[in-house]
């Protein structure tokens, strides 16, 4: 048997243990913690929970106690803003591809990340603003994007 430092070998182990107890310095329940939560965030994002309270256009206008002139005023305002919206992601994603270009690559993601940001905030008021036009509560994407083109298409023919 060799001579160690501690006076045992089974005490050299604990001392070094907890002396260098590399899973505290590198936060691992923290770590594991975060990779359960980003789990579970993720089984809901991509899991379809129906809505419990179903309404038609017309319970939903009755409910909210809307006239003609408040329904074309709010219609109008999810448009605009989706506008707004829309520009403003424009001329972020402009910023985001000067900012690639002159290398400046960290500020470009986060860049790019705001111009996704404002783009979802865009279909979120357009999506409203389809379920006002055509006077219809729950619509999947499919049915926003088919509403979309067909409104596109009629103003082409018209």
């Amino acid at each position: 048997m060799g001579y160690c430092i501690m006076g045992t070998k089974r005490g050299f182990g604990k001392y070094v243990v907890r002396t260098f107890n590399v899973s505290a310095w590198i936060g691992l329940d923290s770590l594991r913690l975060s990779a359960r939560n980003i789990k579970r965030m993720s089984k809901q994002l991509l899991t379809h929970t129906p809505s419990e309270h179903k309404e038609t256009y017309q319970q939903a206008i009755e409910r909210l106690k809307l006239n003609a002139e408040n329904q074309k005023t709010r219609k109008a305002s999810f448009l605009r803003m989706s506008i707004i919206y829309t520009s403003m992601a424009g001329t972020m994603l402009g910023y985001a591809l000067f900012l690639t270009m002159s290398h400046h690559l960290l500020a470009a993601i986060m860049s790019y990340v705001l111009t996704f940001l404002l783009l979802s905030f865009a279909f979120r008021e357009h999506f409203w603003y389809t379920q006002m036009r055509e006077r219809r509560l729950g619509m999947t994407l499919r049915d926003w994007a088919k509403a979309v083109f067909k409104y596109c298409s009629r103003k082409k023919s018209t």
